[in-house]
């Protein structure tokens, strides 16, 4: 199971190249963890 999603809300060449420097490391994540992403539901932590 995985327990880190990344969203890349976008579908340009720029986009999927930043998401892909981040996953390698070369660029740094930026922002903070929301909680709420799950909603107070069990079932979307599955």
């Amino acid at each position: 199971m995985v327990k880190t999603a990344i969203h890349a809300h976008a579908g340009s060449r720029e986009a999927i190249r930043t998401t892909i420097e981040k996953i390698q490391g070369k660029s740094a994540f930026q922002g903070t963890f929301n909680d709420n992403v799950f909603c107070g539901s069990f079932d979307t932590r599955l």
